[in-house]
């Protein structure tokens, strides 16, 4: 799948990949460039890179050692258990994080079916997404997927 979203802030995120492939063969890529540099992982959970702008090769950045889809999982709840602990009442990431992230994979196969871009405003609405649920700071305003 490949897919842009328009964030607002005028913030623009090119995604290009896959959860699901017809082979054994399991490819992982991700960059994340940013008006400083860009941030290169090639191996899901551990060989990130950066590099600037005016550098030729990237720099590892050197991560613990993980145990794979666990290790985030326990890192993730830890932190809500002591923002929740601490008297925080609605702790980060919440349930509505994921919901928004669903609801963008679902903006993505509707785009892709349609062929034309999906305003995320229009899709909360039509599905009836409650508003207090979308005041995060940086949410996808469209996204428009093939």
């Amino acid at each position: 799948m490949a897919a842009v979203f328009e964030m607002t802030g005028d913030l623009l995120v090119s995604y290009f990949g896959t959860w699901q492939g017809q082979t054994q063969m399991n490819e992982f890529s991700w960059r994340t460039d940013c008006t400083k540099g860009a941030l290169l992982q090639s191996e899901q959970f551990s060989d990130l890179a950066i590099i600037r702008p005016d550098e030729r090769e990237p720099r590892p950045v050197p991560l613990p050692e993980q145990e794979r889809l666990v290790d985030d999982a326990r890192l993730m709840l830890t932190d809500v258990a002591e923002q929740l602990l601490a008297g925080v009442s609605m702790p980060e990431p919440s349930a509505i994080d994921h919901i928004k992230t669903f609801a963008l994979v679902a903006a993505c196969e509707a785009s892709s079916v349609s062929g034309r871009p999906v305003v995320m405003a229009e899709f909360y609405e039509e599905h009836g997404v409650p508003q207090r649920w979308l005041t995060a700071s940086v949410t996808p305003a469209g996204v428009a997927a093939t």
